[in-house]
């Protein structure tokens, strides 16, 4: 499976956002992994006419669009049901995009998936969080009520449109601990 890049539109040309190369390179596996287990095809994204960049993964669409102080995540299951999800501190969907391809890497090594207090108590304690096994609604510090409301599921991969500042999540994450170290320990813990 080739390296997915994440393309965003810069004066009508569409251009790769260099932080992606390494994440992307070191991701590559997992979802070779995940492919052969689960068979699930993901195609190269296409940006549409609202701007976003669309992956589609069989019967999941999602999507993301940046601005220059917002991201909006869009997802769409087997054609029914859609969201749009405003992150106006990229730093946030940064750490939840992380926890989330840990998620997913759990999910192919068949453990246990991470919950949402996991993630308030481990991740971000900043951060409001309710899990009822269906969804999982955040509430994102400096956001009046900024509700966000994201599905279970086995096939929303965040894992393709992860834009990590590599650094940053180090620092704010790590405690003297690499990162792919903290990563492997979130996966099999």
């Amino acid at each position: 499976m080739g390296i997915h890049k994440i393309m965003v539109k810069d004066g009508g040309n569409s251009t790769v956002l260099p932080e992606f190369v390494e994440i992307e390179a070191r991701l590559a596996p997992w979802r070779m992994i995940e492919t052969s287990r689960t068979h699930r095809q993901i195609s190269p994204p296409t940006i549409d006419s609202d701007g976003f960049q669309v992956f589609h993964s069989e019967d999941l669409e999602y999507a993301i669009q940046p601005s220059d102080t917002s991201f909006y995540l869009r997802t769409q299951e087997r054609g029914a049901s859609r969201n749009v999800v405003k992150f106006s501190r990229l730093l946030e969907l940064e750490k939840f995009l992380l926890w989330e391809t840990c998620a997913s890497a759990r999910g192919v090594l068949g453990l246990p998936r991470l919950d949402a207090d996991l993630y308030v108590s481990d991740i971000n304690p900043g951060i409001e969080a309710t899990d009822d096994g269906a969804t999982i609604s955040l509430v994102l510090p400096g956001e009046p009520k900024s509700l966000t409301t994201l599905g279970h599921s086995d096939a929303a991969r965040f894992s393709n449109i992860m834009p990590l500042s590599l650094d940053e999540i180090e620092e704010r994450m790590g405690s003297g601990v690499s990162r792919w170290q903290w990563f492997w320990s979130r996966v099999t813990a």
